[in-house]
């Protein structure tokens, strides 16, 4: 990739998509009631009121989709929103079913999102995007007692789902994209945090990780400065870090990975990134 114009790939784009020939597996199921919990980052930043409350109605199928080693996955649909699966997912441990683990992933991937919208403004060769996520209490169902079961939900993505990164020592340097955004990430917040886990479909990515320097916060996956150590250790500094003038640790200048064609390759054309965070309250 030559060029410095910056957009949203045509395959992330299409990641939202729903493919013409889906099995409407929804079709004469039961639909519930449950309270679909919003979030919007900038409005929690500017006035610390980022949640918001609608009821809706979901249809959510009763068969597993998919499940890792915490959380188990369904799909969801909502005629608010007809032509969208959803994934909707539930921790399998205790640990992971508590109120506030659910909150605090989704303001962890929304504010992956706000700094991913940062780091589109130094105008990268490839835009990038979090998917917006939410949550869902489960008003219909009575199974926690007096707590309303929660799940996690966000629209599904569709393609080749990648991790390009995990929150250790894992990272897949086969593109330059994600891996930079995370080294930007690191930069943009002075070292106080650090995106991790970047994972999705092309770049529309999904269920990230931050680290922070004090290790507090961020959900249960925060590692604190010893995961922001494991990930410089197997980071490979690429033509975009170089490009947006991050200090560069072990270059790699890889051949294969997107690439930036400037006038100067050290000079003034790179797209030097100004350190300026607000962190959450």
């Amino acid at each position: 990739s030559g060029s410095t114009v910056s957009t949203l790939s045509q395959g992330s784009t299409h990641a939202l998509e729903t493919p013409p020939n889906i099995v409407r597996w929804w079709e004469g199921k039961p639909d519930e009631k449950v309270t679909r919990m919003s979030f919007n980052i900038h409005e929690e930043l500017k006035s610390g009121k980022g949640w918001s409350n609608a009821e809706i109605s979901v249809v959510i199928d009763d068969k597993v989709f998919d499940e890792g080693n915490l959380r188990t996955c369904y799909l969801m649909w909502t005629p608010t929103r007809a032509n969208q699966e959803w994934i909707v997912k539930m921790g399998k441990e205790m640990e992971w079913c508590e109120e506030t683990v659910y909150y605090q992933d989704v303001y962890t991937q929304a504010y992956a999102g706000k700094l991913a919208e940062e780091y589109n403004r130094h105008n990268p060769p490839k835009k990038i995007q979090f998917v917006e996520a939410c949550l869902l209490r489960l008003d219909d169902r009575n199974n926690l007692g007096d707590k309303k079961a929660l799940m996690h939900c966000e629209p599904r993505l569709y393609g080749d789902w990648v991790r390009y990164s995990n929150n250790e020592k894992y990272v897949d340097s086969t593109r330059n994209t994600p891996l930079a955004f995370s080294h930007f990430t690191y930069y943009y917040s002075r070292g106080k945090l650090l995106v991790v886990d970047v994972q999705g479909v092309v770049d529309m990515y999904s269920d990230p990780q931050i680290h922070s320097a004090d290790g507090v916060g961020w959900g249960l996956g925060n590692r604190g400065k010893e995961g922001m150590d494991d990930f410089f250790e197997v980071h490979r500094c690429n033509a975009i870090c170089e490009y947006l003038a991050l200090p560069l640790q072990n270059f790699d200048d890889m051949k294969h990975g997107t690439r930036i064609v400037t006038k100067e390759r050290n000079g003034k054309d790179r797209n030097k990134v100004a350190t300026q965070v607000t962190l959450p309250r």
